[in-house]
């Protein structure tokens, strides 16, 4: 990940910074085609000392293929930002941006409930979802993937 990168994917997560969720980011998890993954310090009112947050890549900066299938079924209730998508504008890309982001999120809070071994979702600012951090606290090191 370039430098201009990792500063384009932290600054999305100001607004957990405004909104006291986290203090600090920390260091980078995980990386990968649609979204990095970093562990951040917690804000005293989250009662834990680190979570993390997953952080996607904006659309023109993704190499995600084929993701209309992923997008495939999804109602647009909203006439203009329906109409924005299909003629496939720079807002209708940020309208399937925000859509798969906020997909991903109530997915994994979904996903959560039922009992499935996922992190609880905390938040999510329509960039990037701010979850439980599954790791060693001392170390900092994060619990191995399944």
């Amino acid at each position: 990940m370039t430098r201009d990168e990792h500063e384009i994917l932290t600054g999305l997560l100001e607004s957990f910074l405004d909104d006291s969720l986290i203090t600090e980011v920390l260091d980078v998890l995980q990386g990968g085609k649609e979204a990095t993954v970093f562990r951040c310090r917690a804000a005293p009112s989250m009662q834990r000392n680190f979570v993390a947050a997953k952080v996607y890549r904006p659309m023109e900066r993704r190499n995600f293929r084929n993701d209309g299938v992923y997008q495939s079924g999804r109602v647009i209730l909203n006439q203009r930002s329906k109409r924005a998508y299909e003629k496939r504008t720079a807002f209708g890309r940020e309208v399937q941006y925000g859509r798969w982001v906020n997909a991903e999120y109530a997915t994994q809070c979904a996903l959560y409930d039922a009992g499935a071994a996922v992190p609880r979702a905390l938040a999510c600012n329509g960039s990037a979802i701010v979850m439980d951090w599954i790791g060693d606290d001392a170390t900092g090191a994060a619990a191995i993937q399944l």
